[in-house]
Parts: C-alpha cells; structure tokens; sequence
C-alpha cells in the first residue's frame, strides 16, 4: 500500500561528518542524487524529492513500507550503523516536513535560509519529474505552513539564520569587526546572507570570490566592498581577518599548505568559519597558529543558547503546524483514497 514517507539524518541525529558521508556516497546536488535514488530504488518510489543541507540529508517519498524500509537499510550502512537514520511515514512525516519547514527542526530555531532550501528541492524533484499527486500536494502545503508558522510569530525575528550566528561568534573573538578586512568566499544562499550580516556589522574592507566573476561583482555592488574570483583564495587568506567560506566542493579548497604559506606573510590572527557542506576547509588548518576555525558542528552551543530564548515563539508555531496538520491530513489522506493511500492519523501532540 501507497505511503508518504521521509528517511534521513540530520545535526541532531549524527555530526557533519556523517552528513557528509551521505552527501559523498549519495550526491551533495539534488538531481543527481535523486537520480542515484531512483536508480537504487526503481520506479516502486513513484515520487522522491532530496533536502541537501549543510544540517540535513533527507529523502521524501511516495511508495511502499518495503520501499522505505529499503532506502532506510541503505542510508545507515552508508553511515555503518544501523540507528543513524530516522524514518517517518504519513501523518507523522508530514508533520515532520511541516515542522522542517518552519524552522522548527533546525540547528538555530528558526533560522530563514530552510523555506528557501525546501522550496528549492520540491521544485528541483517537479521540474525533474520525480514527483507527482502526493508529493506535490504535501510539499506545496509545508511551504505555505512555513511561511504561517513565521508571520504569526516572532519565530524568525532578529539574528536567527546561521549566518548570523556564525557572524555571532566572530564577534566574540574580534573587539570590533569594524577594524577588520571580511573576506566571503563563495556566492550561495547562506554566502549572500553573511554578506547582508556583514554591511550591518560594518568591516573595515570586504572581499567577495566566487568562481563566477559576474556573480562575486553582483555581490560586492550589492552590499559593497571588492570583487575576485577563486583565483584570488591566496591572497585573500593573506590579508583577511575573518574569513566566511561555503563553497560547494567534493574536497576542501582551502588547506594546510595553503594557509600555512599565507600565514608567513601575515602577522594577524585569520579567523576562518566554514558554513560550507561538504566542509571547505581541512581540519588541520585549525592546528595552525595564529588561526581559529570553526565549522557547522562549532555553531551547535550558539544555536542551542539562541534555541532556548526563542522557545516560547517555537511553541506558538508548533500549535499553528498541529492545526494544520489536523486540519490537512485527514482531508488529503481521503483525496488520495484512489492511490491505495494508508491513513494513518498521527496523535497530535
């Protein structure tokens, strides 16, 4: 019988590190992962849809309870372990889907950038063909719940989004970023982000690099400050201060060796934080002195602190995605009838 279904991992199930591993084993972009998928798991998963983020690899899906147990088995054995993955079906992965996007299930509660990152992998999966009645009737009601869920609460107000939070922390290791030389390596949506934190925090210069000139020029028009291409990573390590990087890359872009030659023609400390997935940066740069990096796994203790004063706005929301979902499912579970659909209520809770 037809189900509704999600299996994956996310930053509160294993550490980056796993979330990699599934990026490697899988595919880190959404065609081509759900093209992986489809081929491992044929055309009994009628419709698949894949979240890739730096805090979360999933996999929606239309299909049997043999097909889900499946996709589960080898998600784990691509992590070696039999418990990493969770796995949801029905009313209970809508309710999870709801929940992903209002920012419910995130590293930093609330954080803007997962609507975006939703909408973008349902509509990766349409344009691609992998979805179809169910998941187009699920993915399209999440992403008005995602946007309910933030505009009848204070969920997203202030300094919520990664980016700002990475921004957070930098300011704890400089007194004044004003005196410092920002340089944000890689255009994406968290890039463009830091970007906006940055003209409120002021730097004293910034750098944007990207491997599309035209792009890294449209950023620095857009928030100011100078343009460069990847070509430029050598000297940008040379004379930055602070350094944002979230590159998509199989294999870190900035290395020891790389670092370690910057840092003969500097005297500065280089404050490194690596928001990128897979990370951009190889561990042993952080054993370099002078030099402090901090990656996605570093963000968790500023995230959890930001969690707990935003709790109380968290509830409100997670009332408004019951309702919805009380209000929803029953109602699509009787539609989708003629798909041999289980309807399974969840509780509410």
């Amino acid at each position: 019988m037809l189900r509704f279904f999600t299996v994956g991992a996310s930053h509160k199930s294993v550490p980056v590190a796993g979330l990699e591993e599934l990026s490697r084993r899988w595919g880190a972009e959404a065609d081509g992962a759900l093209n992986k998928f489809r081929e491992h798991l044929g055309q009994a998963a009628s419709e698949l849809c894949v979240l890739a983020t730096c805090n979360r690899y999933e996999v929606y899906g239309a299909g049997s309870e043999e097909i889900q147990e499946s996709l589960k088995r080898r998600l784990n054995e691509s992590l070696g372990s039999s418990a990493a993955c969770y796995s949801f079906h029905n009313g209970e992965a809508v309710r999870h889907v709801f929940r992903v996007a209002a920012g419910l299930d995130s590293m930093v509660l609330g954080e803007t950038e997962i609507l975006g990152q939703v909408k973008t992998a349902y509509e990766t999966a349409r344009q691609g063909g992998f979805t179809g009645q169910v998941l187009n009737t699920i993915f399209q009601k999440a992403l008005a719940v995602g946007k309910r869920a933030r505009s009848e609460t204070r969920l997203s107000q202030g300094r919520l989004s990664v980016a700002s939070v990475a921004l957070e922390l930098a300011g704890k290791i400089f007194a004044d970023i004003k005196n410092c030389t920002v340089a944000v390596v890689g255009s994406g949506a968290m890039g463009t982000e830091t970007a906006r934190n940055l003209v409120w925090a002021r730097p004293k210069n910034t750098l944007f690099l990207s491997r599309s000139l035209e792009r890294a020029q449209a950023l620095a028009r857009e928030f100011g400050g100078q343009a460069a291409t990847l070509d430029e990573l050598p000297r940008a390590l040379r004379i930055a201060d602070i350094m944002v990087t979230q590159l998509s890359v199989e294999t870190p872009a900035i290395t020891r060796a790389l670092v370690g030659q910057a840092l003969l023609e500097r005297t500065r400390d280089l404050f490194i934080l690596d928001i990128g997935f897979p990370r951009n940066v190889e561990d042993a740069v952080g054993r370099l002195a002078r030099t402090y990096l901090y990656n996605i796994d570093d963000l968790k203790g500023i995230a959890q602190a930001n969690a707990r004063n935003r709790q109380e706005e968290a509830e409100k929301a997670a009332v408004i995605i019951d309702k919805e979902l009380e209000e929803f499912w029953p109602q699509t579970s009787t539609r989708l009838n003629a798909l041999k659909w289980e309807r399974a209520v969840p509780a509410l809770h």
